[in-house]
């Protein structure tokens, strides 16, 4: 009875409340739900994960940790400012879903580990990544702007696979501090500066808590376990972004 209710309550977790917090930017909340639910929701599949990509992890981020130094020299010697250089490893169930779109192969996963770089300002991202790019050839099609297009959840980065020190493929994200805590708390952080009156300028956006509102009023009314099917299918299947001509962003379901 007990194990039932824990997958439950984990599948309920993956299923509605860590795409809530994906919605709403929180990117580390969502990352911790959806690792803590994934080893009951889907014990086999997390057990075959953890003992097939526990030395890939291993080995990438020795490299990436080696790597670091380097790539944080040729940025001064450039006169980039570098507030923080780090390694990221990409969580459990990201990974897994990742897996699922290439055969189950973790070789195929050029994001297992990555570099991230904060520097100080917008200015000093496309600086940083020049400067990469100057060093170390790009993959083709693996620069991703989200400065210049954010997500529609707010996340803002600038993404590049390179083939980086000893001609080893790593994928390295550039943001600022201000980006960094978006993409990790997202409309919290708006919030939390907003009410500490740290700045003026960075209350939600309108239509951040537009989606929050919306949300409320969508929860309020559910009273049935029928309801909160209905939420899921509704809010938190796969989406689509597509581009006006004027470079607008258009959130839609999958099948729209």
């Amino acid at each position: 009875k007990d194990s039932a209710a824990r997958t439950r309550k984990a599948l309920e977790t993956m299923e509605i409340y860590a795409p809530i917090a994906a919605r709403l930017g929180m990117g580390r909340l969502k990352g911790e739900l959806e690792d803590l639910s994934f080893p009951y929701a889907y014990p086999a599949e997390y057990a075959w994960l953890k003992k097939t990509v526990k030395g890939k992890y291993e080995d990438r981020l020795r490299y990436i940790e080696r790597t670091a130094p380097v790539v944080k020299l040729h940025l001064v010697q450039a006169g980039v400012p570098v507030l923080d250089i780090h390694s990221r490893a990409k969580r459990m169930w990201s990974l897994y879903r990742k897996l699922k779109r290439y055969d189950m192969d973790p070789d195929k996963v050029l994001d297992l580990v990555a570099l991230r770089i904060v520097v100080p300002d917008v200015k000093s991202c496309y600086e940083a990544l020049g400067v990469i790019h100057t060093h170390y050839k790009p993959m083709p099609g693996r620069v991703k702007d989200f400065i210049a297009l954010p997500k529609p959840n707010g996340y803002r980065s600038l993404h590049t696979t390179v083939f980086c020190e000893k001609g080893r493929v790593a994928e390295i994200q550039i943001r600022t501090p201000e980006m960094h805590d978006h993409a990790e708390n997202g409309v919290a952080a708006h919030w939390a500066y907003s009410e500490q009156g740290k700045r003026s300028n960075t209350a939600a956006k309108a239509a951040e808590l537009a989606w929050v509102n919306q949300l409320k009023a969508t929860l309020k009314d559910i009273k049935t376990s029928a309801g909160m099917a209905n939420l899921k299918i509704d809010f938190f299947k796969d989406r689509i972004f597509v581009l006006t001509p004027h470079g607008d962003v258009k959130d839609l379901p999958e099948g729209a």
